[in-house]
């Protein structure tokens, strides 16, 4: 889930979505791709909102060169929860899965 608006990080968050805002010279979104690979997973749905769209599809296809195969999916702009983003792309999802969050940073395997 990359959809957040990041209110609590202002003024980082004005100009980039916080799942690219950088940690330790590396975005937040790629800590997660990280870890899934890592875990052995081999394909992610990216939620995204319609505001921070071209970016986070502008990382995923240019900037990301790991082994996932990342679906962007975008959402509007609306206040949703976890629930309503995750009705929202129901159709997408083909199996068992699991949520996380893009400004999480863990190392849970």
């Amino acid at each position: 889930m990359a959809g957040g608006s990041g209110s609590r990080m202002y003024p980082l968050s004005h100009a980039m979505p916080k799942c690219l805002l950088p940690v330790a010279n590396r975005p937040l979104l790629e800590y997660q791709l990280d870890m899934l690979q890592r875990s052995h997973f081999t394909g992610v749905i990216l939620v995204t909102t319609q505001s921070q769209a071209q970016k986070v599809n502008s990382y995923v296809q240019e900037t990301y060169k790991g082994p996932l195969n990342v679906s962007v999916k975008v959402i509007p702009d609306e206040n949703l929860g976890t629930c309503d983003a995750l009705r929202l792309i129901k159709n997408d999802i083909k199996t068992d899965f699991l949520v996380i969050s893009s400004d999480l940073v863990s190392d849970v395997l």
